[in-house]
């Protein structure tokens, strides 16, 4: 993801990722899980309640490291209370 993921929100505070822990990862085989944490500090932001979606938008390299065929994902959460 390196530094170009952001995130919004439904209040329309964004912000740009600050760190990742755990962004270096091996290959995935099928039925595995892997985790890691990103960090997106939102400085403006007057109360967290009123957060409904989340709007993660990030790049991912391919596992081929001589392609240039990077994929963009648009990942919308909608959160319950």
């Amino acid at each position: 993801m390196d530094n170009e993921a952001t995130i919004s929100t439904n209040t329309g505070t964004q912000a740009d990722i600050d760190s990742m822990d755990g962004e270096t990862f091996d290959d995935i085989d099928s039925g595995v899980t892997k985790t890691a944490e990103a960090i997106f500090p939102m400085s403006k932001l007057d109360n967290v309640g009123s957060i409904t979606t989340l709007r993660f938008k990030f790049p991912v390299s391919p596992q081929d490291t001589n392609s240039d065929d990077w994929k963009d994902y648009d990942l919308t959460i909608n959160l319950d209370k």
